[in-house]
């Protein structure tokens, strides 16, 4: 039997299971599976610009599966995020884009199991390690099969287009948030879009630094987003709690969220809604476990500007540049932190009164400085953050490795180390057991009997006026040192 007549007896016996219903029954557009496939996509193999670095992937491996002509094909696959990809003979990157088609595992007889991406009128099938495969592909896919997952508990709060429980997974039986949206709901385009963007943001985000993403699904009527089960307690809730925080302090939460930042930011994500009630504590009251939430207004950086929303965000924290309609870039994240910074300083926000006048001076973006009281680095650092031109703001990476963070981070090892050889000194010594073993034992007849103290001082000391005398210098011993208020222990200078 030639291969040719092999690999088409091959492709006869292939018989698998029969397709999901269709998931969006209600939309007109017949290329239309999925809620996610309203707009057209598509999802051919190509050749064209690559948008990935193919020398960094997430998995790679060998899989069967079936070219244009319908024959059984060896290929090596490689997975980036949403990109699918394989090298062909002539060592050119072939790859696809599954974001939003919807994963389902196949089976065949002869194959074993295999992956099922569909994207409006495209189709890819491959068999090898599914399971494998299917648990890092569907981060980026729709799944329909809600229930075979996951099981809702208790309902938490009303969301907007739909509602939020607390569920726990089928397999782990660890517990996590379950977003449940009425599809019947989102008709406004805008929305939609904003609804789209959300997700396509949240899935890129694997880190505690935010938030974390862990499933989508779908079917005829509702959207099930799956995130991480996170505590209540924002750092809105802790500077309310404690007003004014020591430079100390105000370092350890600022490069917490800095870092937060330039995450986004390498990633090319512009958060647009940086402020206290958007940080949560993954640790109560623990600085270093702050994460960000809420990406509702999140976007991905445009050169030339062009966004669903462009003129977004909380009064009061927005860069002046948003508010004015100008072209903005990251830095308006930036501008956000400075403001958070400014009340964890002050105890206030740089601007008040009503809306209106809260818009107003927002705009102008003149702010008092004379009400902080820190040292010159801080001060030289928070002023950096708050530049009305964003060409001389501080970037989020430049934030970073400002030396106000060096200088705190000195003052805290410092600190760390007084504490640490303060509880050595006050612990009670213990003679060492090799030590007391090195001491000679006498018997108790060799020692003198002592009749009194007086006898004792009259047989052993010699006479004092045989003595010649020493004149000593005298000592001034201070009992106590008192730390000057401006002095570096402090956290916040006088």
């Amino acid at each position: 039997m030639s291969q040719i007549d092999y690999q088409q007896q091959q492709i006869r016996r292939i018989k698998l299971q029969d397709m999901y219903e269709d998931l969006n029954p209600s939309c007109n557009y017949k290329h239309c599976r999925s809620f996610f496939q309203i707009s057209f996509q598509e999802m051919k193999w190509n050749k064209s610009h690559l948008p990935f670095l193919p020398t960094i992937f997430n998995i790679e491996d060998d899989v069967v599966c079936l070219d244009k002509k319908q024959q059984l094909k060896r290929r090596t696959y490689k997975l980036l995020d949403q990109y699918l990809f394989y090298k062909s003979k002539n060592e050119k990157i072939v790859w696809i884009n599954y974001e939003n088609a919807i994963i389902e595992l196949i089976s065949n007889s002869d194959l074993g199991l295999g992956i099922r991406l569909t994207k409006c009128f495209d189709k890819v099938e491959f068999f090898g390690n599914a399971n494998y495969w299917y648990k890092f592909m569907k981060r980026f896919a729709v799944q329909y099969d809600f229930l075979h997952y996951y099981t809702p508990i208790s309902k938490l709060n009303k969301i907007k287009f739909g509602e939020s429980y607390k569920g726990k997974n089928k397999v782990d039986s660890a517990e996590y948030i379950i977003k449940i949206y009425q599809k019947s709901l989102i008709i406004d385009e805008e929305d939609r879009q904003q609804f789209f963007k959300e997700i396509s943001v949240i899935r890129q985000l694997k880190t505690d630094l935010t938030m974390k993403f862990y499933d989508l699904f779908e079917n005829q009527d509702q959207i099930y987003v799956i995130v991480e089960n996170l505590p209540s307690y924002t750092l809105l809730e802790y500077v309310q709690k404690n007003p004014l925080l020591s430079e100390e302090k105000a370092a350890k939460a600022i490069f917490r969220i800095i870092k937060i930042v330039a995450y986004l930011h390498s990633k090319k994500i512009m958060h647009r809604d940086i402020k206290l009630e958007n940080f949560i504590f993954r640790q109560l009251d623990n600085l270093d476990s702050l994460c960000l939430t809420d990406f509702k207004l999140a976007e991905f950086y445009d050169d030339e500007g062009h966004y669903q929303f462009k003129r977004c965000g909380t009064v009061g924290y927005v860069a002046p540049e948003v508010l004015a309609d100008k072209n903005y870039d990251l830095k308006v994240d930036v501008y956000s932190v400075g403001i958070l910074l400014f009340i964890l300083f002050a105890g206030k926000e740089p601007f008040d009164g009503n809306y209106q006048e809260k818009v107003i001076q927002n705009l102008i973006g003149v702010i008092d400085f004379n009400s902080i009281r820190v040292s010159n680095l801080a001060s030289e650092f928070l002023k950096g953050l708050l530049k009305l031109d964003p060409q001389e703001r501080l970037s989020s990476h430049q934030a970073l490795n400002h030396k106000w963070f060096q200088r705190e981070k000195l003052i805290g090892a410092l600190k760390q180390q007084i504490k640490s050889t303060l509880q050595n000194l006050n612990k009670p010594r213990k003679v060492k057991e090799s030590l007391k073993k090195s001491f000679l034992i006498l018997p108790t007849n060799s020692i003198p009997q002592l009749q009194s103290p007086s006898s004792f001082r009259i047989k052993t000391l010699p006479n004092p006026q045989s003595q010649e005398k020493v004149h000593l210098p005298v000592i001034y011993r201070r009992t106590t040192h008192q730390i000057p208020s401006n002095s570096i222990f402090y956290g916040r200078m006088k």
